[in-house]
């Protein structure tokens, strides 16, 4: 960024995150699609139990878009830190911990505790996700102000 400058590193940015959301779209749907497979890979053991194997195929399509959020919110949370912005980035996991402790409260209106926990770890990713990128364009705003503020003083002395 002190090479090139703000707008190479924010098309950089921008790069990143386009290719981040293309394959974490891609694997998402395939993983989506073929969860029955994708689950009977990683816990064989379950395919001998019906009722266990299709509450972990729920499970898991509740829980899978949690990664591909997860990945977005790093990459805001790296460029929030490539901008000295380290608070915005650190306070992100709070959502998760709130959310954790909302469902403990809220378990009871859930199917199950696995549904609850499931959709504990599922909706502060949006969340996260959401506030890293809020933060992200906030923390471009604020640089750019400042690099015209520092051009303006340079060019009046």
């Amino acid at each position: 960024m002190e090479e090139a400058g703000l707008p190479a590193a924010k098309l950089f940015a921008d790069q990143i995150a386009s290719a981040l959301i293309l394959i974490n779209l891609v694997l998402l749907g395939t993983a989506l699609l073929f969860t029955p497979e994708v689950v009977s890979v990683l816990a064989p053991g379950l395919s001998d139990d019906p009722e266990r194997f299709d509450l972990a195929v729920a499970l898991t399509r509740i829980t899978f878009p949690y990664l591909a959020l997860v990945s977005l919110q790093t990459l805001f949370s790296g460029i929030l830190n490539a901008n000295n912005r380290f608070a915005m980035a650190a306070s992100a996991p709070i959502l998760l911990n709130l959310s954790l402790i909302a469902t403990l409260l809220l378990a009871p209106f859930f199917p199950d505790a696995g549904h609850a926990a499931a959709w504990a770890y599922s909706s502060p990713a949006s969340c996260r996700c959401w506030w890293s990128g809020a933060m992200r364009r906030l923390t471009v705003m604020v640089f750019v102000s400042a690099c015209r503020a520092s051009i303006r003083r340079r060019a009046v002395s």
